[in-house]
């Protein structure tokens, strides 16, 4: 499985657990998900994943917070 694989697959995952946590207000419910820890684990080389990605969801209105959390621990 290609690195661009294992990455949309974490983020499908990831998206679903805070989909799910969106009720909660506090982040630890979103940062409380093994695919959010496979994003953090892959590191600086899924930076240009996470731009692709980032870039889709401003196309489409769709842009939180989300992704702030694993560049956080990554850069």
């Amino acid at each position: 499985m290609s690195i661009e694989d294992k990455f949309n697959q974490a983020v499908e995952e990831w998206k679903d657990h805070c989909w799910k946590c969106d009720h909660y207000s506090s982040n630890p419910q979103f940062l409380d998900c093994a695919a959010y820890e496979k994003l953090v684990a892959m590191g600086s080389k899924i930076l240009p994943l996470i731009e692709k990605d980032y870039a889709k969801e401003q196309e489409i209105g769709d842009v939180g917070q989300l992704w702030d959390y694993v560049l956080e621990r990554i850069v």
